[in-house]
């Protein structure tokens, strides 16, 4: 049964032309519920050490994408799990092997060994065909209405957007990120397709210049308040007289005013800069969905608003902090019905007429290389 929560309509003047239906999406998922599939993950990930992680993975996005849903039809992911474990050993081999002779050779004055600096070099080499991979991956695997997404890039479109422009972005002190970004939305948008049906995206570069610009003024600010707050620690400690340093250190470590008001500053810190991230990252959301459509078919939209979803991250990391990481699955189900209850497609006749297009099948290595090194994709 759907228990799905009630969506109230956007309501964007794109949903009243003749022929157009509003389909919100929708999340059905629960904390209590997942909660019970979280710790199960949890507790035989550390049992079997970490070898049921790719179980744990595949049935985490099953949860997640069985309980998305679209005009009355939910999503798929049918990733093998041993096929990601398979990644996770690849991946993980490959870690130990830099890590074990990253050593060797190191000159004795610098401690840089060329081992270490050359298998760096290799996966920066390498990260391009890992996110193509990533992509081509995560589409196979993710069906609706019994149909499988696609992703059409080519592996040198995938070099140019995420090694050959970024490389360019430190000669311009950074000015040329939010281009760069463009890019690779614009990359990640125009090659992805539902079926035989591509996506055509048509962004804006001056909107992300605009979006990174507002994150920098609110990354600016998290700074100032860091500052001021450090500063004011410090205050009542040279308002009673220092001699030297190692005085200054004493002090330090027997003030409680001083270790109050340091682990409010860094405590701001840590929750500014993660909001500035969220804000990126929803602005982001918005700025692909409301900008791709599958031309005559469908129009997406997005109304996730960046201080909401702020406020929302926010609030879950202190609740994971407070709980000692008990609340992930709460935070988890919380930011992904606020994020789905704020998207919904703009459709022209029925989603169910599209035809199937044949996919070769693709490993998992990008997938778990990408998640294993952090590499952010967007989504």
């Amino acid at each position: 049964m759907d228990t799905s929560p009630s969506i109230v309509p956007l309501g964007a003047p794109e949903a009243t032309l003749p022929g157009t239906r509003y389909v919100p999406m929708r999340f059905s998922g629960s904390a209590g519920e997942y909660f019970r599939l979280w710790i199960v993950n949890v507790a035989l990930t550390i049992l079997t050490l970490g070898i049921y992680g790719a179980w744990a993975k595949v049935r985490t996005r099953r949860y997640f994408y069985g309980h998305t849903w679209l005009e009355r039809h939910n999503f798929e992911y049918t990733a093998s799990p041993v096929a990601i474990l398979m990644g996770h050993l690849i991946v993980g081999l490959l870690f130990a092997v830099y890590l074990i002779t990253s050593n060797f050779g190191a000159n004795p004055d610098t401690g840089i060994s060329l081992i270490g600096v050359s298998l760096l070099l290799l996966f920066f080499l390498l990260t391009p065909w890992l996110i193509y991979k990533s992509l081509r991956f995560t589409a196979r695997n993710t069906i609706y209405r019994g149909l499988r997404f696609h992703f059409h890039g080519s592996v040198a479109e995938a070099y140019g957007k995420y090694l050959g422009w970024p490389l360019l972005v430190p000669f311009t002190l950074g000015l040329l990120h939010p281009y760069v970004v463009a890019l690779q939305r614009q990359f990640m948008a125009e090659n992805a397709a539902y079926g035989s049906a591509r996506v055509r995206f048509e962004g804006r570069t001056g909107d992300v210049y605009i979006i990174f610009l507002i994150g920098v003024a609110l990354g600016i600010g998290a700074y100032t308040v860091f500052g001021v707050l450090f500063a004011a620690s410090l205050v009542p400690l040279f308002a009673a007289g220092l001699t030297d340093a190692s005085d200054l250190l004493a002090k330090l470590g027997s003030s409680i005013g001083f270790a109050i008001l340091a682990v409010l500053a860094y405590l701001i810190l840590i929750l500014g800069l993660t909001a500035v991230t969220q804000f990126i990252k929803a602005s982001l959301m918005n700025y692909t969905l409301n900008n791709a459509e599958i031309p005559g078919r469908i129009r997406f939209q997005s109304k996730v608003n960046p201080w909401r979803l702020t406020w929302i991250q926010v609030t879950n990391t202190l609740a994971q902090f407070l709980t000692l990481g008990l609340a992930t699955p709460w935070a988890a189900v919380r930011r992904a019905r606020y994020i789905l209850g704020c998207i919904a497609v703009l459709a022209t006749g029925q989603l169910d007429d599209f035809t199937a297009e044949a996919s070769v099948g693709e490993n998992a290595l990008g997938e778990v290389a990408t998640d294993f090194f952090d590499i952010d994709l967007g989504f």
